[in-house]
């Protein structure tokens, strides 16, 4: 009998796709597009390209790139490198001994897109199969050097194989489309951070500035476009929230998606972020948001905004800017504290104040540059304060609990509970203790079987306590919610591959082989993962159909060639068909 090779590799769905762009309520928006705008706003548009948000994507070799390089990565034991060659970037990854000396397979991607200004580094996407996947090298300007991308330095990282969503892509794009209702196959209709994402949907305010123009009697311009100057203190950073802050969860409410967050609209229509009650308090890259609102400058002002010190326009923060020198950025950050604060207000030693760079720097003290999740990165820390000899809480699991941020006062007990829940599960699969997993992991359980007791069936809800019981090897319960969640008609993408894949597992483990294969097929279909074809592959070859289950173990081998066990397992199948 041939011995069913399982795997349990837990596969994290952190994020999901969003398809339309609808704001909140039921009026549907359209989006025209930062070329919509210049027709009137050119002067705008120019200052908003000597910022950095019109440069947070755009397409490879559209400007100057890095020099050729290599990285050897000895914990995983592969080699990196990134060569410009024709006009074309490429990336490859080899297998190499202790030595460094290659030893198995190579690849090489061409890449596609680059992600990130340029300020702090540069991080690239291919698109393989028609998925959109990262690169496990990235060039870091704090060292002028490439090395590996963010949560790749481990011994079993991905490589090319990881897949890039909405979810990723919605604080570097303009607009993103999903196609077909897949994870990651994305069509990206306008890079970098455009006029929309802070002005709001334009297509009816374009169209009603073309129809005056022409001498027409236009309808009412659509009211869904803001000027954030004229927004209150809470809509206002409403929209920087959107990409600078992020949870230890964050959970979309209903039928929401990333596309859904308007300015002008309160972030918790769409969304809300949770946080631990008491934690390590590590600085997240997208934390500004959440450390700028523990600021005692921030609760004693009604006036202090994320626009007092970053102007969508006026390229103050970036060196590429008006202001290129560090003494010019921290002078203008400096005045905007005068406007509150006053020179004696500074207790500081004279000798400590002079030694600042420029002399009596505010932030060097109370916003320090310190460093983050991501390696070789520093960030301004966005509390305002005293950051020095500073002791981190130790978690009490006796009443530690997952925070909502910011006012939910105008969200619905239900939507609450289901997201409580829901963020429990999210925060379990990422926990940063053994501890504190398991803890948040049998609430999640607790309260999102209490969700299916509900008279409203969730299927994000069943795809999530799907995935728990599966998780704790409940193939029965896990297969059977996963079915229940995919009759959902508005299931998320997230929540529909995650219960695919869970519906799939748990049927191939119950050697329920014929079964497994559809909704295994339907899984390779919109993510890209050499786990989902190699248990179709098994799937498909046990319910007789070798032939085809032997092409999906090889597409395996193919997307992921520094996995040892697929090999192995193809070489065992090949070995039971009768094959050489």
């Amino acid at each position: 009998v041939l011995l069913l090779l399982l795997l349990k590799h837990a596969v994290r769905l952190d994020s999901r796709v969003s398809v339309t762009a609808e704001s909140s309520g039921t009026a549907v928006v359209a989006w025209a597009g930062t070329e919509a705008c210049l027709e009137c706003h050119e002067e705008q548009h120019q200052s908003w390209l000597m910022s950095a948000h019109s440069r947070a994507m755009r397409a490879v070799m559209s400007g100057p790139e890095p020099g050729d390089g290599e990285y050897l990565h000895a914990a995983s034991g592969r080699r990196y490198a990134s060569q410009l060659r024709d006009g074309v970037l490429w990336h490859s990854e080899t297998a190499v001994d202790a030595n460094g000396v290659p030893s198995g397979d190579s690849i090489e991607v061409q890449l596609k897109y680059l992600v990130g200004s340029g300020r702090h580094s540069r991080t690239y996407l291919a698109e393989l199969d028609g998925f959109l996947t990262e690169s496990p090298l990235t060039w870091y300007a704090s060292s002028g050097s490439w090395s590996m991308s963010p949560g790749y330095d481990h011994a079993d990282q991905q490589g090319f194989e990881r897949p890039v969503d909405a979810g990723c892509l919605i604080c570097h794009s303009g607009q993103i489309e999903s196609q077909e209702g897949s994870f990651h196959r994305l069509k990206i209709g306008e890079p970098a951070i455009g006029c929309e994402r802070c002005h709001g949907p334009g297509a009816g305010h374009s169209e009603h500035q073309r129809s005056l123009r022409a001498g027409g009697t236009a309808a009412a311009t659509s009211a869904s476009i803001v000027n954030p100057a004229k927004l209150s203190r809470e809509l206002q950073d409403a929209s920087c929230a959107q990409c600078h802050l992020r949870g230890d969860a964050t959970v979309f409410s209903s039928g929401k998606t990333a596309t859904d967050c308007i300015p002008g609209h309160l972030l918790t229509d769409v969304r809300i972020d949770w946080f631990l009650s008491s934690g390590d308090g590590e600085m997240k890259v997208t934390g500004h948001s959440d450390q700028m609102s523990a600021s005692r400058c921030w609760t004693e002002s009604r006036t202090l905004t994320c626009s007092s010190c970053h102007a969508g326009h006026a390229a103050v923060d970036d060196s590429v800017g008006k202001m290129e020198s560090v003494t010019a950025m921290a002078l203008h950050y400096r005045s905007i504290c005068l406007k509150c604060h006053t020179n004696d207000a500074c207790h500081a030693a004279a000798d400590a104040r002079q030694a600042t760079v420029p002399q009596d720097n505010c932030t060097t003290c109370h916003m320090p540059q310190v460093s983050t999740d991501i390696p070789h990165i520093a960030f301004t820390h966005h509390r305002i304060g005293l950051h020095h000899g500073q002791s981190q809480s130790a978690v009490d699991m006796r009443t530690v609990d997952l925070v909502p941020f910011g006012d939910v006062s105008k969200v619905s007990a239900a939507e609450l509970q289901r997201s409580h829940a829901l963020a429990c599960a999210e925060f379990a699969s990422r926990a940063p203790t053994a501890e504190l997993a398991a803890e948040f992991r049998e609430r999640a359980v607790r309260e999102l079987s209490g969700l299916m007791r509900q008279p409203i069936f969730d299927g994000d809800a069943a795809a999530a306590l799907a995935r728990l019981q599966w998780e704790q090897g409940d193939m029965l319960a896990a297969a059977r919610l996963a079915t229940l969640a995919l009759q959902d008609s508005d299931l998320s993408i997230g929540s529909r591959v995650n219960a695919l894949f869970v519906q799939g597992d748990a049927l191939l483990q119950q050697r329920r082989f014929s079964e497994a294969v559809l909704p295994l097929q339907k899984l390779t279909g919109l993510r890209r993962l050499s786990e989902d074809w190699l248990i179709l592959g098994l799937a498909e070859f046990q319910s007789g159909d070798r032939e085809a289950g032997l092409k999906s173990v090889q597409k395996a081998a193919s997307i992921q060639p520094f996995r040892r066990d697929i090999p192995e397992t193809l070489r065992k199948l090949q070995q039971a068909a009768g094959q050489r």
